[in-house]
């Protein structure tokens, strides 16, 4: 059985040492192994490389090297392109998501400010909640005061009503005095007379 050269081998008319025939022989890629015993026997002969045959064998176990390098390199091409068709989907799918978030970022900030703008409002409100308050104490207190002043007032012209009217009595009682007296005078005077 002949032995394949090894492509990019020094020179091609070199042969490598033939195997013992005791050896089990290799079966040939792409050739069907034999289990009769002629073909046994026939395995068992190493070949003997002729002139005309070898570059022959030589040819097409380069021509089927090359083949398999060409499918090799196209089921690489069609992994690699599978891999870039991946790729761009999940990048597509990633900007996808980036424009999401994005939205989402614009949408949380625009939250945020209204939460201040109200927080802001609310501490304005409660500032004036408070001055109110305040204001409304304040106002308490001062017509808590104003009765009471106003009670002491009521307590002042009662007794000044009192007064005046002891001292009306009084004064009648005087203008009775008076006129009493101006009436003895007069009979007085009269009797003088």
């Amino acid at each position: 059985m002949a032995n394949a050269p090894v492509p990019g081998a020094a020179a091609p008319d070199a042969v490598a040492p033939e195997a013992p025939a005791t050896a089990a022989a290799a079966p040939t890629p792409g050739l069907a192994t034999a289990s009769t015993p002629a073909a046994e026997v026939l395995m068992s002969v190493p070949d003997v490389p002729t002139p005309s045959s070898e570059p022959a064998v030589e040819k097409e176990m380069e021509e089927k090297a090359v083949a398999q390098r060409e499918v090799a390199i196209a089921k690489e091409e069609a992994s690699l392109a599978t891999q870039r068709s991946e790729f761009e989907s999940r990048s597509q799918g990633l900007e996808v998501r980036k424009l999401e978030l994005d939205k989402l970022s614009e949408s949380l900030h625009q939250w945020r400010q209204e939460l201040q703008a109200t927080a802001s409002k609310q501490v304005a409100a409660e500032m004036e909640l408070e001055e109110d308050r305040k204001s409304l104490a304040k106002r308490k207190s001062h017509a808590t005061n104003m009765e009471l002043q106003l009670g002491c007032q009521r307590e002042a012209l009662k007794s000044l009503k009192e007064s005046a009217v002891k001292k009306e009595a009084k004064l009648q009682e005087r203008t009775r005095e008076v006129e009493a007296a101006r009436a003895a005078l007069d009979t007085r005077v009269q009797e003088t007379v």
